[in-house]
């Protein structure tokens, strides 16, 4: 696999490791697609690189724990997630069920405050399960049991560490971190995904537009008509946030498809709304507060990571791997040189993790 080699600043003894805060960003960078794997990169607040270990990420990369000096990631062939210290690089499994990584999507995480446990979303060709983990790999207990029929659930735990967020076919829901359930959360539409915290308080969920799914559209293509909304954790009416999506129609109406806004970030009073299409295309669409709106600055298939120095962090497979976004629009490059000989890079915030 060609390794990403690029130009370095330090290598682990040269980080210092009780100093990562929310400005640090952990990557994976490889000169081939990232989610098959490659070397582990930190990227400090004023941009230094340093290389990792020496050794390499073979799966697809899950998640960075709350120390910042753990990653988890998938052997999907071995049915397994590893949890690899950073510093000696050392490593733990945890063998688990199914299919434990769908379509490049986040199937496990380090479970808050200090990320001991580990929870995991089992997939199989019936159902799906979101089960919990101790770090010896002992079963702890179940958020979602599997059901008979297939779903793709989402889950979001609290920074506390207590309480997690559900979403699937079947809605939203708050339960504790032993599964127990404790309030149903409003569903603003259908099929929801649970996207990123909103505040302290409510979480960002992408959901079909009911509307939109009433119609021959949304059969033809499915996924697309997403929209946001925050849910308030105490049950109460959900936010739209961001433009609406369109009424649907017909699969030959003109106008009628749209496309699916998946996340968000609020940096500010500027607004960035991260959406999927079709055959794979992608934006984000910067709202400024006077009403213009930036498109098509990220290149290809963008995503959202997290906020870093006061900016919104985006990966994209243009020109710009690695940028940053300042409230008034501004765009800047993270490290150029990331994008010198065709990279890929996938990105993780430490205090600000999408969903799963």
């Amino acid at each position: 696999m060609p390794y990403w080699s690029g130009p370095m600043d330090g290598t682990a003894a040269d980080v210092p490791w009780d100093g990562i805060d929310e400005n640090w960003l952990l990557l994976l960078a490889s000169a081939g697609s990232p989610r098959s794997g490659g070397r582990i990169v930190l990227l400090d607040p004023d941009d230094r690189l340093y290389l990792l270990g020496g050794w390499e990420v073979p799966g697809s990369l899950q998640d960075w724990s709350p120390d910042g000096r753990r990653i988890l990631y998938s052997d999907v062939e071995a049915g397994r997630v590893v949890v690899l210290d950073l510093l000696s690089g050392d490593k733990s499994t945890i063998d688990v069920q199914g299919t434990i990584d769908v379509q490049g999507d986040v199937a496990a995480r380090f479970i808050p405050p200090n990320g001991g446990d580990i929870v995991v979303r089992q997939v199989t060709e019936q159902s799906a399960s979101i089960v919990v983990y101790q770090g010896d790999g002992t079963l702890r207990s179940t958020l979602l049991a599997a059901g008979t029929e297939p779903s793709w659930p989402s889950f979001l735990y609290h920074p506390d560490g207590t309480r997690v967020v559900l979403a699937d076919q079947d809605g939203v829901r708050l339960v504790s971190d032993q599964g127990e359930p404790i309030r149903d959360l409003t569903a603003p539409g259908l099929s929801c995904h649970v996207a990123r915290w909103w505040g302290d308080d409510a979480v960002l969920v992408s959901c079909v537009d009911p509307i939109y799914a009433a119609t021959p559209m949304a059969d033809c293509w499915p996924d697309s008509g997403r929209g946001l909304w925050a849910v308030p954790l105490d049950g109460g009416p959900a936010q739209r946030v961001g433009p609406r999506v369109g009424a649907g129609g017909g699969c030959d109406e003109q106008g009628a498809y749209q496309i699916a806004m998946v996340d968000a970030l609020l940096l500010d009073s500027t607004l960035l709304v991260g959406s999927r299409g079709c055959c794979e295309a992608g934006d984000i669409e910067v709202h400024l507060p006077s009403g213009r709106v930036l498109t098509r600055l990220f290149g290809s298939v963008p995503w959202l990571v997290g906020l870093r120095n006061s900016r919104a962090v985006v990966v994209g497979y243009g020109p710009a791997l690695l940028a940053e976004v300042a409230s008034d629009g501004t765009f800047r490059a993270i490290r150029p040189d990331l994008a010198g000989i065709g990279s890929g890079v996938l990105a993780l915030s430490l205090t600000d993790p999408a969903g799963a």
